[in-house]
């Protein structure tokens, strides 16, 4: 009986050691869903925004109104263009990791199949030399007996348990099959929607360019005052302050302040004002914080751009006009750590640009900072 032995003994290891793989990737995961759920909030804004572009064209002698509305509408699609491709990022990464699961489960379904072959060759050799009649019948004594009916039972359930495991590895290959099926049907799906929504945000750019031409010179300094009106940087600053006083922060940071890398990478910088400025670059690029410190607030405009504010013991820091982020309030961040991307703003004239704005003042002294000083060259 050594050969039904060593069968036993192979089945047993083989099944104790295959761990079936999680078949949770057929459900699309907390963080898509919510993502889902910014992109739809996104689009509610957008549908919105174009319920006012078409009202106020409608109007006569709303000129101004209706360039606004439209530079509006522009800068909330160019940000649901950027968390449509967040998206299919994900969604990639999720069929990446279902199509990652089926070649593991494939490896170990093909493995446990030959198995499966071997140990009913090996059976079948066994029973023909030894049957399990003529093995039960030549046992020296009762117990004997006994002992050999467990061993033939044993052997029985655990090939049933090699036949139950390939059917459930079977079921789950199938199962993360369809998933990398649909996930690839998503992200055809998805692109499509990307190149609808670029198509409309060029349409709507030729659109805004050509009713600025059609402004008379009073209209356009009038949007260029109004533009200067809502860069308040005073403003600003004082809300700042105003922000770290309802939010001391009990820890202790470094506040290193010298040949500090721009917060954009191979960035440009453009001053605003002494504590402001405007830091060029390209669209989807990092933004990566200029200072340890613990992330106070996380804001959003009425175009769905996002302001990070930063604060240590000296500094605070505000980056404006971001496109994603992926830090939270309460975060510990540390010095040149991503804190989001640079996304697409259009301006008064109508003209795309790639920036952010970033704001930096001392958190107890009202003396200003001038820029030009704090980065490298």
């Amino acid at each position: 009986m050594y050969r039904f032995a060593t069968i036993l003994k192979l089945i047993v290891v083989v099944v104790l050691a295959t761990t079936p793989l999680s078949a949770s990737a057929q459900r699309k995961s907390t963080k898509v869903d919510q993502q889902q759920s910014i992109v739809n909030k996104h689009k509610r804004d957008l549908d919105a925004a174009n319920s006012r572009v078409k009202e106020l064209n409608g109007k006569r002698g709303s000129a101004l109104e209706a360039l606004n509305a439209l530079n509006d509408k522009m800068n909330l699609q160019s940000n649901l263009i950027a968390e449509v491709e967040k998206q299919r990022e994900m969604v990639e990464a999720e069929m990446m990791h279902a199509d990652s699961l089926a070649d593991s489960l494939s490896l170990q379904l093909n493995a446990n199949i030959e198995l499966y072959k071997e140990v009913i060759r090996a059976s079948y050799r066994e029973y023909r030399h030894n049957n399990h009649a003529a093995y039960l019948f030549s046992a020296g004594s009762f117990s004997d007996i006994t002992r050999r009916m467990t061993q033939l039972k044993r052997l029985a359930e655990h090939q049933q348990a090699l036949v139950d495991e390939i059917k459930m590895q079977q079921t789950q290959l199938d199962v993360e099959r369809e998933t990398v099926r649909v996930r690839q049907h998503e992200i055809d799906s998805i692109g499509l929607i990307l190149e609808e929504e670029h198509s409309q945000l060029e349409r709507d750019r030729k659109d805004a360019q050509k009713k600025y031409k059609e402004l008379t010179s009073a209209q356009q300094k009038a949007l260029a005052e109004q533009a200067r009106m809502q860069k308040n940087y005073d403003k600003e600053v004082a809300e700042l302050r105003k922000l770290t006083e309802r939010n001391a922060s009990q820890r202790t940071f470094t506040d290193k302040s010298t040949s500090l890398n721009l917060p954009v990478a191979n960035g440009t910088m453009k001053k605003m004002s002494n504590n402001t400025a405007a830091i060029y670059g390209k669209k989807g690029s990092a933004v990566r914080s200029n200072f340890e410190g613990e992330v106070l607030s996380i804001e959003q405009d009425r175009t769905n751009h996002k302001k990070v504010v930063i604060a240590n013991d000296t500094y605070i820091s505000a980056y404006s006009r971001l496109a994603t982020t992926n830090v939270k309030v309460g975060d510990v961040v540390k010095r040149d750590q991503q804190i989001g991307t640079v996304g697409i703003a259009y301006d008064h004239t109508c003209k795309e640009e790639a920036y952010i704005q970033f704001t930096l003042i001392y958190r107890k002294s009202d003396k200003d900072i001038d820029l030009n000083s704090f980065f490298k060259r």
